[in-house]
């Protein structure tokens, strides 16, 4: 399986919440594909981060 189209099957598989298609995507990965398995979830993690995290208030100094 190519890299792009595991990642592709990752997608689908956390929209889906489905851990044991997580769990074979990542059992079958190489260590290449396990590499951008974690650029992906790093990135979506600060994506998710960056929306949910309260806005910050103008008036108070930053530290």
């Amino acid at each position: 399986m190519t890299t792009n189209k595991l990642l592709h099957e990752l997608r689908l598989a956390s929209v889906k919440d489905d851990l044991m298609k997580l769990t074979e995507l990542v059992l079958i990965a190489t260590n290449a594909q396990l590499r951008a398995i974690l650029v992906y979830l790093l990135n979506t993690h600060t994506f998710i981060s960056k929306q949910i995290s309260p806005p910050r208030d103008p008036s108070t100094p930053s530290a």
